[in-house]
């Protein structure tokens, strides 16, 4: 409890509309208001009032922009990693447009500064989910001149690599179609930052990722990009890794050039089952990017690959994956002809109940292909039965309800689906309608 015994989110919101609300010359002044802002218990509410309130045209600009910075200072002193993240996100977005109607000529450096701030604290926070969830949440929102240091900072948040890194590409490929961003970090800059991540198999992804948005942003350099790519996922010891980084790079690209040059690694790999699944995505994205007669030869080279396949069930999966294929690329009676030789491969497979994964493939390649297949026919290749759930406890509505109240700004937020999560099991053990009040 805080201001006058108030809840804290409640005290937050009620200081808030106080200041609205006198603006106009009634109430208390604004300093007075700042001040209980200052004793919020909770630093996080105190944070975000002192800034909200930062923005109240009875303050100078001196005396906003210092009521910013101590705002600032309150989220040093939030202690769980996850709220000080969702904190930061939520003033980072208020930033742009902080003091909009009262800007002078120096607010563009204030709001620099403010930013710099941000980005600093980020950059301060220990390794974890903390700083991911800040970085992902307000990457876009920062000017590009803070983007070398957040993709730093990304590759170096080890168990958040991924996802983090590929957040600070989005955000630059979005500045550069628009604001010359390669400028700040140019292309070349940014491969040699991605070379120091590893596994090779995700630094591969991350180089393809790049690609992507180099591509969809229009900014030079994909070539170099794809390269280092391909290269990366070649160089993978795993040969599962290595398939599906290049499986990967196969869907990240419409170009013919480097589509013929991910066949031309096909030949990387010595197990047939790996090289027909990477020549049925081959095949695949060359036939939605319109080079139909590449499609078409991968594909009957992936037969050619899974003729050599000596476990049956994995030979039938790849067939059917080629029959799909040649039947979307026009090359009907081709696919037909290989559907035929996986319903055979079928026969083969020991009946142990691994075969029941290949009904849905059986079905959907047979509609695509215009063939009719019995139920009778269907169960005798795939061995499929009908689960019947018996006993199934039936749990009725309770006649008492379990509310969670949102007392937090703005939309949608992970504490949101984190409450309702330990809530739902809750309510489902002792029979409890839950409801959601905002």
């Amino acid at each position: 409890m805080s201001r006058k015994g108030k809840h804290t989110p409640s005290a937050y919101r009620s200081l808030v509309r106080e200041s609205k609300g006198s603006a106009d010359g009634g109430g208390r002044s604004i300093h007075a208001i700042i001040g209980d802002a200052r004793r919020l218990e909770d630093p996080y509410y105190a944070a975000l009032a002192l800034f909200s309130l930062s923005s109240d045209a009875r303050l100078n600009e001196r005396k906003g922009f210092d009521t910013a910075k101590e705002s600032l200072r309150s989220i040093d002193r939030v202690q769980r990693q996850w709220r000080k993240a969702e904190l930061i996100v939520t003033l980072t977005k208020k930033v742009h447009g902080w003091r909009g109607d009262t800007a002078g000529e120096d607010m563009g450096a204030k709001r620099d500064h403010l930013y710099e701030r941000m980005v600093d604290i980020i950059l301060s926070m220990p390794a974890g989910k903390g700083p991911s969830q800040a970085l992902k949440g307000c990457v876009k929102s920062f000017p590009q001149e803070y983007l070398p240091g957040l993709l730093e900072k990304a590759i170096s948040n080890h168990g958040f690599v991924r996802d983090d890194v590929k957040a600070v590409l989005k955000a630059w490929a979005a500045h550069g179609g628009k604001e010359g961003s390669p400028e700040i970090l140019p292309v070349k800059k940014i491969i040699i930052m991605l070379k120091g991540i590893d596994p090779p198999e995700q630094r591969s992804k991350l180089f393809g990722y790049l690609h992507l948005q180099i591509r969809k942003n229009g900014i030079d350099g994909g070539i170099s990009v794809f390269r280092e790519a391909l290269e990366t996922a070649l160089s993978t010891e795993d040969g599962t890794q290595r398939l599906e980084s290049l499986r990967y790079l196969a869907t990240i690209t419409e170009d013919r050039t480097e589509l013929e040059a991910l066949r031309a690694a096909v030949d990387a790999f010595g197990d047939p089952t790996e090289r027909g699944r990477l020549l049925g995505t081959l095949g695949g994205r060359a036939d939605r990017s319109g080079f139909n007669d590449l499609a078409r030869d991968w594909f009957l080279e992936g037969e050619t690959a899974a003729s050599d396949v000596t476990d049956p069930f994995q030979r039938a999966a790849v067939r059917l994956n080629l029959s799909e294929g040649l039947q979307r690329s026009g090359a009907e009676e081709a696919g037909r002809e290989i559907f035929r030789k996986a319903l055979i491969d079928c026969d083969l497979i020991p009946r142990d109940g691994g075969e029941m994964q290949l009904r849905g493939k059986i079905t959907r390649a047979a509609k695509g292909l215009g063939i009719e297949l019995e139920r009778e026919e269907l169960e005798s290749h795939s061995s499929v039965k009908e689960n019947v759930i018996e006993n199934e406890k039936e749990i009725s509505k309770g006649d008492h309800v379990l509310a969670l109240y949102n007392t937090y700004e703005g939309g949608l937020k992970p504490i949101h689906t984190r409450a309702v999560a330990r809530a739902a099991p809750l309510c489902y053990a002792y029979g409890l309608d839950l409801a959601l009040l905002d």
